[in-house]
């Protein structure tokens, strides 16, 4: 048996809803911002490869870094993966 306990410390939890308003706009000024310098924006894919979900989470982390002061230590969230039990999509950021 094994026993092991995980501090997540000072973390942008993507189960909860309380970042989600400031990840909106990460995401519509990193977008923006990539445009303007002729940036190829990242896409995320049904395979696994979350590149555009990473660039955004990280944009978001130094701007919460930049006006808290506090940086966030960790990310907690959830990528399923596989293939989709029904045709039915979940939206996250209505």
């Amino acid at each position: 048996m094994l026993k092991a306990t995980i501090t997540l410390g000072h973390c942008l939890n993507l189960l909860d809803t309380a970042h989600f308003n400031g990840l909106r706009q990460a995401y519509e000024t990193t977008v923006q911002q990539m445009h303007l310098a002729g940036i190829t924006i990242p896409k995320s894919t049904r395979t696994g490869k979350h590149y555009l979900d990473r660039a955004i989470a990280e944009a978001y982390c130094l701007d919460y870094a930049a006006i808290t002061g506090e940086p966030l230590q960790t990310v907690r969230g959830g990528f399923p993966e596989g293939e989709p039990v029904s045709d039915v999509e979940m939206v996250l950021f209505t």
